[in-house]
């Protein structure tokens, strides 16, 4: 789910990787307080979600099977 609570649909074969909120540095423009993931895409982009990135990698791996 996006910041401002809208539901956001990713093809799990685009991430690339996935950067947690709590290795963020103070002043990171990406990660607002409700943000807990980023997801770097294959094309550059990104996608800020509320959910942890452990739950992120889960349910990409779940996609996947």
């Amino acid at each position: 789910m996006l910041a401002g609570g809208a539901e956001v649909h990713v093809n799990p074969h685009k991430v690339t990787s996935l950067r947690s909120a709590r290795d963020r540095d103070a002043d990171h423009p990406y990660f607002t307080k409700k943000v807990e993931c980023m997801n770097s895409l294959n094309d550059g982009k990104y996608v800020t979600v509320t959910e942890s990135c452990a739950t992120v990698r889960k349910q990409i791996e779940e996609a996947e099977r």
